[in-house]
């Protein structure tokens, strides 16, 4: 059995649908730890949980391209599906607890399923014009965390918890008439990178806690 059968199999055997990792990774994932892969040779799996230290290191450019995907947590009752991507111009980061005590398993187990699905469609829309760092994705419903961050280019202001980058009203982009006209309808002269942006606010917008079942 290869080492991607042997993932597949280890997310199938605890009753959860298997991540969407891009094919670009899938040779050079790793076995980290009990339920923990990752393309990274090093990872620091609690910052990998707690999430914003991993969002702050992919910030400041302390984070090579890869994936790490895990489920991650401490103790009995704190644990996550945990997902980190970066690739090309962006990162994204995903996190939907399944811990026994404070989520019940069967509907995570629903929760995590409905995350990947998105999250496959997400990641399929990432711009492959640019390998610069723009986008950066976050949502955990396990910490309250649902932010879009873009890198700011000498213009407007910056975040002050990330300087040099503003973080996006993703709920304001994704009621836009453009946004329902770009994703549905296709149209073309939207490119990559604005493609991306809306796709990345109907992600976050989707996995909303309030219509996240």
């Amino acid at each position: 059995m290869s080492e991607w059968q042997e993932f597949e199999r280890a997310f199938i055997d605890n009753q959860l649908m298997v991540p969407p990792i891009p094919d670009s990774y899938r040779r050079s994932l790793r076995q980290v730890d009990d339920m923990h892969w990752s393309t990274w040779s090093e990872v620091n799996p609690l910052d990998l949980y707690m999430v914003k230290p991993s969002i702050e290191g992919v910030v400041a450019g302390q984070v090579a391209p890869g994936v790490s995907i895990g489920v991650l947590g401490h103790g009995d009752n704190s644990h996550a599906v945990t997902f980190h991507l970066v690739s090309g111009c962006a990162a994204i980061f995903l996190q939907v607890g399944i811990g026994p005590v404070y989520t019940d398993f069967a509907q995570s187990r629903i929760r995590v399923a409905k995350a990947f699905i998105l999250l496959s469609r997400l990641i399929r829309s990432i711009p492959n014009t640019n390998e610069n760092l723009e986008h950066v994705v976050a949502f955990s419903d396990f910490r309250g965390i649902a932010l879009l961050l873009q890198l700011v280019r000498g213009i407007g202001e910056s975040s002050e918890s990330y300087p040099g980058w503003s973080e996006v009203d993703y709920r304001s982009l994704a009621s836009s008439d453009g946004h329902k006209a770009t994703l549905d309808g296709g149209l073309f002269e939207w490119n990559e990178p604005i493609r991306f942006e809306l796709a990345s606010s109907k992600f976050l917008c989707d996995l909303d806690p309030k219509g996240f079942v």
